[in-house]
């Protein structure tokens, strides 16, 4: 289904494959101007390709020259345009009840984040 969604320009196909080649997940994005636009996500939860698919798409950016990334609406993000400049990013959370791990969930995702960002940078 995504083969020919990547034929219509400046769409763009960053997909996720498991070790035996079988899909994993990915992202249908499209590129218009300086920003990466993540239009529509697909991932087997199982595979947890998420965080390295985000961290794809800001290599890919970072690669293209891309000055944005337009995340739209997500898990993480309600209608998020993210400028590619080192600018701290906050988000509150309340949890109805204690739970440990839930909460270091966002702190891994924002160190995760932040070591591919600045890797992908590094390399261009």
């Amino acid at each position: 289904m995504l083969t020919p969604l990547t034929r219509v320009l400046g769409a763009v196909g960053l997909l996720a494959h498991d070790s035996d080649g079988s899909l994993a997940g990915g992202f249908f994005c499209f590129r218009y101007g300086s920003c990466l636009y993540l239009w529509a996500e697909a991932v087997d939860q199982a595979h947890f390709t998420h965080g390295w698919l985000i961290g794809e798409a800001f290599r890919y950016a970072a690669a293209t020259g891309a000055s944005a990334i337009d995340a739209g609406r997500g898990d993480y993000t309600d209608n998020a345009r993210l400028g590619l400049l080192p600018v701290a990013l906050a988000s509150a959370v309340y949890l109805s009840r204690p739970n440990q791990h839930l909460l270091s969930r966002p702190g891994a995702l924002h160190v995760g984040l932040k070591q591919r960002a600045l890797r992908a940078w590094k390399k261009n």
